[in-house]
Order: structure tokens, then sequence, then C-alpha cells
């Protein structure tokens, strides 16, 4: 099997946009010095699964309450992480004003994630004029 060279890993997103850069080699990441992520910050246990008194698993993580710019209470780390998934059902509500038009699989593709199936394609295309679908690539 042949070894690639991390500085040439491939790359689904093309070269120079946003997510084109290798994974970072650090916890910091190279372009962000003294910013925490998810893997140096001792996270808080949230939920611990018990069976007969003996934990089986603990989910850990931080959670914050805010309101504006004010944060009302919070505990787990002062950490930099990204919703992704998480965020879908909340990006939904939104939607549900601006997308009331469309029918439920454009609303689904509107904020889903998807392996670019040929039913996902269409869904995003139906949103798209013709002259945009170059957008998609």
């Amino acid at each position: 099997m042949k070894e690639i060279n991390p500085n040439d890993r491939p790359s689904s997103v093309s070269a120079g946009r946003p997510g084109s850069a290798v994974y970072p080699t650090t916890p910091l990441g190279e372009k962000f010095e003294n910013i925490p992520t998810g893997r140096d910050v001792e996270w808080e246990p949230l939920v611990d699964f018990r069976r007969m008194d003996v934990s089986e698993n603990t989910i850990h993580g931080a959670v914050a309450w805010a309101h504006g710019d004010e944060i009302i209470h919070s505990f787990g780390g002062n950490v930099l992480v990204y919703g992704r998934s998480m965020m879908k059902p909340l990006m939904m509500k939104p939607f549900v004003e601006v997308l009331k038009d469309l029918d439920w699989k454009q609303k689904a593709i509107s904020c889903s994630s998807h392996n670019g199936d040929t039913e996902h394609v269409a869904a995003a295309q139906s949103l798209l004029t013709e002259s945009e679908w170059g957008l998609m690539q």
C-alpha cells in the first residue's frame, strides 16, 4: 500500500477554499494559537449511564446559557467547538417561515449532510437555477 505524504493528503474541497487545509497536527491547530479545542479541554461529566450503581458510560461536554452577548451560566470549559450535526434541529426552526413553500425533500436538504447520492443532488438542484448548479462542485 502506498503511503500518503502528510503534506499531500487528498481533500474533497478545492484548494484555497474554506475547509481545504489538511487536518491540524496539533490540538490547537496551526492557524489559531492558544485557542483550546475539544482535544485539550477537561470536559465536565454531563450524563453518567449506570447499571447496578456501576458507571458504564459517561458523556462529557460543556454547556452554556446566553442571552445576546451576556453569558448567564456556563460550565465545562471555555472551548472552541463547532455545532455541526447537533445544530440541525435548531437550524430548521428559522427556516419554517422562509422555506414554507418548499417540499419536504427541499427542506431536508437545506439543513442536512449528504453523500451526493442521486436523490440528494436532485433535491439540491431543485433549489437552484440551472446556471447555479456549478456551485455544487
